[in-house]
Order: structure tokens, then C-alpha cells, then sequence
């Protein structure tokens, strides 16, 4: 486990970045960058990072349904496509390039269809069998295996 010292704004986005795999020199090199694109004054850095996070999401990945919770998505498929490896200039970046849009998508999995209504015809009601059913299906059967004596 690792123990981080919490002094400034910094330091929180700090922590984001080295927990989706930058280094710590890659986290040096793009610190400024992305807390200039956090709101001044701002409270709450991490929610600020998750909103920039799903906002960015939602330009990556427009064709998801909108109950999607964007900034997960984006996290995982950041870690999965290792961002932080191959794209660590286009993590919150505001031009994204062509071929981290495409990467992070092909990291995306949909776990179920889309859904779709359409109209459905009415279908006939088929009445209900009665309890005794099996008495009209069985009622000669022991015929068949009487001997000849009893005929």
C-alpha cells in the first residue's frame, strides 16, 4: 500500500494520475496541463476530475446509452488500452487524437444489445386446458392391453 501525502490540489491530481498508471515523471511533465483544465476555486478537485473525465468520455464514446457512468468507462479503457503508456498527451487533452478515440473504443465492451421497442402485434389468447386432460388423452388405453379372454 502506498502512503500519500495530501497537501495541495496538486497532490490529489497527482494521486489520479500515478493510480491510472503514469509515472512520476510523466506525472511532473502533465500536472499543469490538466489542472489548468479544472475549474479555479474548485472545492472538490476529484469530482472536478471525474466530470472532465465523463465529458471527455462522452466524446469518445457518443454511441453509448446515456445512463452510462462516462468517467468508469474512460478509466477503464484508459488502464486497458494503457494509456498512460502510449497516449499519456491526450489524457484530458482538449483535442483528442483519431487514434486514442479509436483505441479506447476498441477497448470498450457493451455487456448487453442496445434496447429497442417496436410495436407488437396482438396475439391470439388460447384457452386454457383443463385439469383433466390426460383423461380424454388416456381414456382407451386399457383396451389395447386387454387379452383375448376378457374380449
Amino acid at each position: 500500500m502506498v502512503a500519500l501525502k495530501i497537501r495541495s490540489a496538486d497532490d490529489i491530481v497527482k494521486a489520479c494520475l500515478l493510480s491510472l498508471g503514469f509515472s512520476e515523471a510523466q506525472c511532473r511533465n502533465h500536472l499543469f496541463r490538466i489542472r489548468k483544465r479544472l475549474p479555479e476555486g474548485e472545492d472538490d478537485i476529484l469530482r472536478a476530475l471525474n466530470d472532465e473525465m465523463a465529458a471527455d468520455g462522452r466524446k469518445i464514446f457518443e454511441n453509448c446509452r446515456p445512463d452510462t457512468d462516462f468517467a468508469a468507462l474512460y478509466k477503464f479503457c484508459f488502464l486497458q488500452a494503457g494509456g498512460a503508456r502510449k497516449w499519456p498527451a491526450d489524457f484530458l487533452a482538449d483535442n483528442i487524437s483519431s487514434t486514442f478515440r479509436r483505441s479506447m473504443r476498441q477497448q470498450y465492451l457493451a455487456t448487453s444489445p442496445e434496447i429497442t421497442l417496436s410495436s407488437m402485434e396482438p396475439q391470439k389468447i388460447e384457452p386454457v386446458i383443463r385439469l383433466r386432460w390426460w383423461h380424454r388423452f388416456f381414456r382407451n388405453w386399457h383396451r389395447y392391453f386387454k387379452s383375448d379372454k376378457q374380449k
